[in-house]
Order: C-alpha cells, then sequence, then structure tokens
C-alpha cells in the first residue's frame, strides 16, 4: 500500500489520497486453487443450503484478470 501521506491518529495509521495498492500476484506466490467439475457441479447445486439467507454466488470467471 503506498499513499500520499501517512500518518498516526489514535493508534491508527491514517492515508492521505492518492492511495495505490499492489495486488499482483508475485513470483514464488502458490498457483490459484480450482475446483474439479464435479466439486463445482455439487456447490451450484446446493448453494441455498450453504448460505440459507440468501447469499449470492459469484461467477469465478468473472473474476479473473487474465
Amino acid at each position: 500500500m503506498h499513499a500520499a501521506a501517512k500518518r498516526i491518529v489514535r493508534n491508527h495509521v491514517t492515508f492521505t489520497a492518492p492511495i495505490v495498492l499492489d495486488a499482483r500476484l508475485k513470483p514464488g506466490f502458490p498457483k490459484e486453487l480450482l475446483a474439479d467439475e464435479a466439486t463445482a457441479a455439487t456447490v451450484t447445486k446446493r448453494w441455498n443450503e450453504y448460505f440459507p439467507s440468501g447469499v449470492a454466488m459469484g461467477d469465478s470467471a468473472k473474476g479473473h484478470l487474465d
């Protein structure tokens, strides 16, 4: 995290805009974990059992930055 300025306010670091987050994958990071087709189908089918309060299931294909 890089910011124009940083300061301590009541024991908390505060940042002044603009703020840049370096979220790139670095060399040596582990590879992305992916579920096999059978597991993915089971989770999709049973999603409402796992999250009965109505949590929306995201689309993992849209989450990729490739």
